[in-house]
């Protein structure tokens, strides 16, 4: 009886940890199967200040120090927390209540991360699936590239809103002084980046799996 009450308060509590879960504003449909828990709770708090529309709660993830956030496909650049902030405060108040931003994937931790995540077309005019590379520092975000393609927005209206070639952002600011990502991550992406610059496809080759898929997303 004492075994059987135990496996039920453990289903109690199983059970009310994912009716917390299940609580978001969009659809929780996220795997964190490679992100942290902090990771995970952190973005489960970005991602539902922005679906509430919420201007400050959701750039209160951004460092007030330092911030570049960049649009590497249309060259959007902001670099400060202020520019985010007047960003989303013109935007949100127009965006009807069916307009929802929500992660799809997340990988890495509160050092570094990637997101992947989704901008339902009621939020910019058609949907957007965006892969963000973010870095943190001191608990807060200060580095966040967006890379996504035209394919679910539409081609033609992504092309209207892109900065021109002569005023294209060129510093993603790689530099920034994060928390920084493993050094095993450093290491395969600098040995990428030097086969890449010099045509050597079989040292790009050799660092991929056999079931790897690659996808460049700038292009």
């Amino acid at each position: 009886m004492k075994h059987v009450t135990s496996i039920c308060a453990a289903a109690v509590v199983l059970l009310a940890a994912a009716s917390v879960q299940a609580q978001t504003p969009y659809p929780n449909v996220v795997d964190t199967s490679h992100a942290t828990p902090e990771a995970a709770a952190f973005f489960k708090s970005y991602f539902t200040a922005k679906s509430e529309h919420k201007p400050v709660p959701t750039t209160d993830h951004f460092s007030e120090a330092h911030l570049t956030y960049i649009d590497a496909a249309l060259g959007w650049p902001f670099y400060s927390k202020k520019g985010m902030t007047d960003l989303f405060e013109n935007y949100m108040p127009k965006w009807p209540a069916a307009g929802l931003s929500y992660p799809t994937r997340i990988s890495g931790n509160t050092h570094s991360a990637l997101v992947a995540f989704t901008d339902t077309p009621e939020l910019f005019g058609g949907e957007i699936r965006i892969l963000a590379a973010i870095d943190f520092k001191d608990g807060k975000i200060v580095r966040w590239i967006d890379y996504w393609d035209g394919r679910s927005f539409g081609a033609e209206a992504a092309a209207k809103m892109r900065t021109p070639p002569d005023k294209f952002p060129t510093n993603f600011d790689y530099d920034v002084a994060s928390d920084g990502a493993s050094a095993k991550i450093k290491d395969a992406a600098q040995k990428l980046s030097a086969a890449f610059a010099v045509a050597d496809a079989n040292a790009a080759d050799a660092l991929f799996s056999n079931d790897a898929v690659y996808a460049d997303r700038a292009l």
